[in-house]
Order: structure tokens, then sequence, then C-alpha cells
């Protein structure tokens, strides 16, 4: 695995947006100048035979983090995180990989894919408050964690890819599932749309103060590609020469 690094800050005060060029890893810096400063780290990780050799299996990981947690404020909403590449590639039709079409529910159950379509595990936390509170309530505010299955699911219209992100909370209510659709676009954009408490099943809902957001505060996923005997695995790189990889994260 090549290991490449890229570290920058911007100010703004208003969905910052950062894309950066890299070979194997991206780090991300953004800050903000209002006293609701929000500052993070992202990265995509690229290894396994695909990493040196074009069109094999690899596997893939993104981690994020929001590094504003112990400071005087509670960091900002992030809202999405985009990730693209031309050189990265992913292919629902994959052998040995169906997808799922299950139906998504959203109360509180998780949706009823194959072990089969299975692609990617992950874990997940944040707090439940509201950003910029003071860090000082931060003992009152509510944490969540949650464990995530990546599943291959059906692509919509315009989708080449689309991953079922069913995240399963350990805290603050064990056991309640939230299912989120990851879509691929045509062009390779992975787009992550962070779940609001809006979003989420009515037993967390109820659970919390009216007026309750979710701020996440670290994201870590892993997509492990099985081995293909014939045809192109589920996820693999078109080149190996040049790797475009690009990361943007909005905030509210």
């Amino acid at each position: 695995m090549r290991n490449y690094t890229v570290e920058h800050s911007l100010r703004t005060t208003i969905y910052p947006l950062i894309a950066f060029a890299i070979a194997a890893v991206v780090m991300l810096t953004f800050s903000t100048v209002s006293a609701k400063a929000a500052t993070g780290k992202a990265g995509v990780t690229v290894s396994g035979a695909g990493a040196k050799k074009a069109k094999r299996e690899i596997r893939a990981s993104l981690t994020y983090t929001n590094t504003h947690v112990n400071s005087a404020f509670t960091p900002e909403r992030v809202t999405r995180i985009q990730i693209s590449s031309r050189a990265l590639k992913w292919n629902s039709r994959a052998r040995g990989v169906p997808r799922c079409r299950a139906r998504i529910p959203n109360n509180g159950a998780a949706a009823r894919c194959s072990r089969r379509s299975k692609i990617g595990t992950g874990r997940v936390s944040g707090i439940f408050g509201q950003p910029g509170q003071s860090a000082s309530l931060l003992g009152v505010l509510a944490p969540v964690r949650g464990r995530i299955t990546l599943y291959n699911y059906r692509p919509g219209r315009g989708q080449t890819a689309r991953f079922l992100a069913v995240i399963r909370t350990t805290k603050p209510l064990a056991g309640v599932s939230i299912n989120v659709l990851v879509p691929v676009s045509r062009r390779g954009t992975i787009t992550i749309d962070v779940p609001d408490v809006v979003d989420m099943p009515p037993a967390i809902i109820a659970a919390l103060p009216a007026g309750s957001r979710f701020i996440m505060t670290s994201l870590r996923t892993k997509i492990t590609a099985k081995r293909q005997r014939r045809g192109r695995p589920y996820a693999y790189l078109r080149t190996v020469k040049k790797l475009d990889v690009k990361i943007a994260a909005f905030y509210e």
C-alpha cells in the first residue's frame, strides 16, 4: 500500500468544501472563523492486490474524525461527505456478491439483506445535541455509537452502484437499526448523507429532548472486495498510474 498525505486548512463560515487529488490516502483539515468552529480530518485508503495491478480486487476504507469535540463548543454538524474518483470503480454485478433488494424499514429494524451481499463493516459515533453548544453541557448530551454493516444494494436510476449501510446502535438505545442508502453516480461520486434525528426511528426520536440534532464525531468504514475467479471484482482500480481520489465535506 502506498501512503501519501495532504493537509490543508480552509477558513469560511458556511458549507466548507475541500477536494484534493491523491495517490493513496487523503487527509483534510478545515475550519471556520465563527465561535462554532468546525475542524475535521478525512481519509481514503486503497490496498490489496488491486493497489499494484489494475482491475484486481482492492480493499477501500474511509475515515472521518471531527477534531473539535473537546474544545469550547460542540462541533458544527457535517451533513454530507462526497468521494469522487475516475480510477476507483464499483461493479454492483460482480459474481458472488448479489444485489440486495430488501425493503428498507424506518421503524428501528434492519433491512433483511443476504449475507452474500455483504461488502464491508464499520463504526460510527457522535452526540445528540445542538451545534455550538457550550462544552460545559457535553456531560449531559447523549452519546451515540453504532456498528455498520455494508451491503451491495440495487442501484437506482443514474447510479452505477449503491451501498446500504445498516447502523446498529450500541448507545443510547442498544439494538436499534438505522438504514442509510449511499449512492455511487455513473461518474464515480459516492455521496454520504449523514442522517439527522428526524431521519431516525421513532424509538430514538422519542428518547431525546425536542430540537436535538445528530452530530457525527467519527466514521470508519472498510469495503473488502471478494476475490473473483472470472469477471471484474466488486471494487477495483481502472488504473494504478494516476489515482485521483477527491473528498468534499459539507457543514450546516
